[in-house]
């Protein structure tokens, strides 16, 4: 005989079940029946995020809320608050903690009595905001460890804050016990109030918690001493990542590092203050630590100015793990016991480097690529200080052969040559970024530009099952899309993420051609002269002589003379004579044919780059593996049926984009 057993009734069914199902359904299998709402309403606290104040309100004001959250809290895996004062509400009994006795009284607590106690806090917010201030001036971090709001302030009468010292918070604090927690993050204001302890006691409550992400920290003696012990003795806590809001004094850096033995990651964004350090600290090796589990260390918005030497180098030589490092913004490198030196000795597994934003010399970076002993990818994001010294670095026999993933975006400085050097030596190339692929990156400079000739000097690629590829190209007066580049993308037969720009030639000024304007020519109507025979009578004389003198017309013959004469010769007043008409007629013309045989032109040399794209664009047909691509400064030349030749002929592409 056999029996059903219901499918719910199963050990930990419901919970696969629901651990691989998005919010959205599990919403929906809660409204289904009272038994899938029993079964289904504590996972839909697995992930929570809070965002400033209106998803607080609905925690503080709703018991309903609070009372679910409080029964689903083991299952809990991520908390994430941004902005959001809420840790101090994830409590497990309320009465114990004065915060929550408030919020209880305000909900017991009619409309009307509501409304008169919100009239009289907004007359005591004055003095309340005059009261903080007070405090903040006149109390220290060892006679006031916990800032007072004013909130509290508004609540509580001012004797009785003046003469009552706040008590222990983690005496008043008992939090959920969040048994499935692994990532809690609190990305804003969060860490900059009181509430600070609360949020480290849910750290301590979470025996499961892998991911702790905190920002805006407040750097007081009290804090840091709290935080260092919370992560030294917690014993699931493995990724880690801290940006406090101010300099960070070399003490507190130091006992936050002792506390990091037991991390794989760490992200520590702080920022030395600029001067001498601590007497006291000036010694061989202040860190008590033996070894670290560190393998990730992220430092990209550090500066570190004086104490890299006496702090970073002792750290990072008691982390033998490490593979990957994201170096600060600045530093320095000794001699004797330098960065570089350090990792050549210490660091044999460091095999990723990551220099995006760093602002230090050549010869440091070209310095510590040498001391690496393996070298599997190197990125140098931003880097306007990388030139052919880096180049001739990452170029050395024993990292052309590991090389795996290089990346030049924004790094104007690198040429051409650098890059198809690069392209020829590395056969184990996989991603090669020299372009920046988000389009966000204009700001910080230029990408480096490939070009023809570097390519036609050193022909052919060794890195032929390159994945990702993001280059910009410069074109020629003849190709928009060189021939010579396509061919050679066109055999990389493993690409599946293509990203091509195309650098322009400049778009040469065309300067106004100035014809000089032919004179007015003037027909004058000439008369014929007319001989004479004037008779000279001499008294007393029988001969007679003729002379020769020029004959005046008649008067009717004068004046047909005159008329015709006065029409052919413009006078100075009027200036439009019929042969300058013709004239100014003759050079439009010729202007309009020099102006069509322009335009037929640039009309066949915008065919041409047509036909050249479309040319490039048919011998990527043979990259079958490729899904995304992406032509910037080409769409101009681009067709929509082009598109669809490209996903017909290239089964795996999914996305053509175009800028």
């Amino acid at each position: 005989m056999t029996t059903t057993v219901p499918i719910f009734e199963i050990p930990h069914i419901v919970d696969l079940i629901a651990t691989n199902l998005p919010l959205t359904s599990i919403r929906n299998c809660n409204l289904v029946c009272r038994d899938w709402h029993q079964t289904f309403s504590r996972h839909i606290w697995k992930d929570i995020f809070f965002g400033r104040k209106c998803s607080v309100k609905q925690v503080q004001f709703n018991s309903e809320v609070r009372r679910s959250l409080k029964s689903s809290a083991p299952y809990v895996s991520s908390l994430t608050t941004y902005y959001a004062s809420l840790f101090w509400l994830l409590q497990l009994d309320p009465p114990k903690n004065k915060y929550a006795r408030k919020l209880d009284r305000w909900n017991a607590l009619t409309p009307q009595e509501q409304e008169q106690r919100k009239n009289k806090a907004k007359e005591k917010a004055f003095e309340a905001k005059s009261l903080k201030y007070l405090l903040e001036i006149t109390a220290t971090d060892s006679q006031l460890p916990i800032e007072i709001t004013a909130h509290s302030a508004v609540q509580t009468p001012t004797t009785q804050l003046l003469s009552s010292s706040p008590s222990s918070p983690e005496h008043i604090f008992q939090p959920y016990t969040f048994s499935h927690l692994t990532t809690l993050r609190s990305l804003g204001a969060e860490t900059s109030n009181p509430y600070i302890f609360d949020m480290l006691a849910i750290v301590e409550a979470s025996p499961r918690l892998v991911t702790l992400e905190i920002k805006h920290f407040v750097l007081r003696d009290a804090y840091i001493s709290r935080l260092a012990t919370v992560i030294g003795a917690h014993p699931s806590l493995k990724e880690f990542s801290l940006t406090p809001k101010k300099y960070i004094n070399d003490r507190n850096f130091l006992l936050l590092l002792q506390s990091f033995s037991r991390l794989e990651r760490l992200t520590l964004h702080c920022n030395l203050p600029i001067g001498k350090i601590d007497p006291t600290m000036a010694v061989k090796d202040p860190l008590p630590i033996t070894t670290t589990s560190l393998t990730y260390l992220d430092l990209g918005e550090t500066l570190l100015w004086t104490t890299e030497n006496v702090l970073v180098v002792p750290f990072l030589e008691r982390s033998p793990k490490l593979k990957r490092i994201l170096f600060p913004r600045y530093f320095k490198d000794g001699k004797d016991r330098g960065i570089s030196s350090t990792i050549k000795t210490h660091l044999h597994d460091l095999c990723h480097l990551d220099f995006s934003n760093t602002r230090v010399e050549e010869r440091i970076i070209a310095a510590v690529i040498r001391a690496c002993h393996v070298l599997e990818s190197f990125k140098g994001k931003g880097g306007f200080y990388l030139r052919n010294d880096v180049v001739d670095a990452l170029l050395e026999p024993r990292h052309t052969m590991t090389l795996k993933s290089i990346c030049f975006v924004s790094c104007p400085n690198i040429s051409g040559t650098q890059l198809q050097r690069i392209l020829r030596s590395c056969p184990n190339l996989d991603v090669f970024h020299a372009m920046d692929m988000d389009h966000t990156w204009h700001c910080l400079g230029s990408d480096p530009v490939i070009r023809v000739t570097d390519l036609k000097a050193n022909p052919g690629w060794a890195c032929h099952g390159l994945r990702v590829l993001a280059l910009q190209y410069a074109e020629t007066d003849e190709e928009l899309f060189p021939k010579v580049i396509y061919d050679q993308i066109s055999e990389l037969e493993q690409l599946e993420v293509l990203f091509i720009k195309r650098f322009a030639l400049p778009t040469p000024v065309a300067t106004p051609v100035l014809r000089p304007t032919p004179a007015p020519t003037l027909a004058v109507t000439t008369v014929p002269a007319a001989t004479e025979v004037v008779p000279d009578i001499a008294v007393g004389s029988s001969t007679t002589e003729s002379t020769t003198s020029p004959a005046s017309p008649p008067s009717g013959e004068l004046a047909r003379t005159t008329s015709e004469a006065a029409i052919a010769t413009p006078s100075d007043d009027s200036e439009a004579p019929l042969a300058s008409d013709s004239a100014q007629l003759q050079n439009s013309d010729r202007n309009n044919d020099n102006s069509s045989k322009e335009d037929k032109l640039e009309l066949s040399k915008y065919t041409a780059k047509e036909k050249n794209l479309a040319e490039g664009l048919a011998r990527f047909h043979s990259l079958q593996k490729l899904r995304v691509l992406d032509l910037t400064n080409l769409y101009q030349y681009f067709h929509e049926g082009q598109r669809g030749e490209l996903k017909a002929a290239i089964p795996t592409l999914g996305w053509v984009y175009l800028y």
